[in-house]
């Protein structure tokens, strides 16, 4: 195995890197692609904001929002706040990424950077991180409560019958 190493990593090493070799006359396939970014090219922050979306009882849409000043036409979201792409982080032309289902007990962390479509492996400095969890119920509490309401409900409606009922057979 032959080691290659990059020092002083600067926009000019970011890009797709592979690696393939010649034995002879013959070459190997290429090798699964690399993608080296630069973060910290460009120096705005980003910032990172959460929209909860409709809430149903098992699930639940958040959208995360990447903010920037500037005219960014590239927005990359990290999972876990690393740059590592492509293996935690997604890439597209617009600011809004939906995170879907978020299940109660979801906790993660997130991060966001901006990028140019001309120069794609540039990138921001990162957002501060955005970590945010969504509480788990406790649905059988919550079930118990309603089941109780019911039970009141449905005795003051029976009480309220008998007592209509018992009116009319009354002289």
């Amino acid at each position: 195995m032959i080691e290659f190493t990059l020092k002083n990593i600067t926009h000019s090493n970011a890009g797709v890197y592979y690696c393939e070799y010649f034995r002879g006359d013959e070459s190997s396939r290429s090798s699964d692609s690399l993608e080296l970014v630069v973060t910290g090219i460009y120096n705005e922050k980003p910032f990172l904001s959460a929209d909860a979306g409709p809430q149903e009882i098992s699930k639940r849409n958040v959208t995360l929002l990447c903010h920037t000043h500037t005219s960014f036409d590239t927005f990359i979201l990290c999972r876990g706040g690393n740059a590592s792409f492509p293996q935690s982080c997604s890439r597209q032309d617009h600011n809004t990424f939906l995170i879907s289902p978020v299940r109660p007990g979801h906790r993660r962390t997130y991060r966001c950077f901006a990028s140019l479509k001309h120069s794609s492996y540039l990138w921001s400095v990162p957002s501060d991180l955005l970590e945010f969890s969504i509480p788990v119920s406790n649905y059988r509490l919550e079930n118990y409560i309603r089941l109780i309401l019911a039970i009141i409900i449905l005795l003051g409606l029976g009480s309220l019958l008998l007592d209509a009922w018992s009116s009319r057979e009354s002289p």
